[in-house]
């Protein structure tokens, strides 16, 4: 297995964790304010990870346009997380809700991969693509 895969999974993993616990604070907690604590609590995992792995925030390594884009991603992150918080608060089932949310992350990413980035596309992602539009399809009815 290619170690970009095992990660894809792990994280896969984290983030259906990381929806159950969304889904169990949702509507006892402000989604804004269940946002905000989930994002420091994110802070300060990140920070303890690069104290244990002794890894400098700033040098040569860290471009302007890194810097930018990962901004703009984490701002990203942050309407997710609040969103999350909403979905589940107007009372999104888990076994529904969250699997959308992946899905349709799923089908945006391989289109902007595709479309933007210049990345290959073949038939079985297309396929792939389509099962997940229909998966989206079958878990919102």
């Amino acid at each position: 297995m290619e170690r970009w895969l095992l990660f894809s999974i792990l994280v896969g993993i984290v983030g259906g964790t990381y929806t159950l616990f969304t889904k169990l604070a949702a509507g006892k907690i402000p989604d804004a304010v269940g946002g905000f604590w989930l994002e420091v609590a994110a802070i300060l995992g990140i920070v303890s990870y690069l104290a244990v792995a002794r890894q400098p925030v700033w040098g040569p390594e860290v471009t302007r346009p890194g810097l930018v884009y990962t901004i703009i991603g984490g701002l990203c992150v942050s309407l997710a997380s609040v969103m999350n918080f909403t979905i589940y608060r107007h009372r999104g089932e888990l076994s529904a809700a969250g699997p959308i949310t992946l899905l349709g992350s799923l089908v945006v990413t391989a289109a902007i991969g595709v479309l933007f980035l210049g990345e290959s596309f073949s038939l079985s992602k297309g396929f792939g693509l389509v099962l997940a539009i229909a998966a989206i399809w079958l878990l919102a009815r």
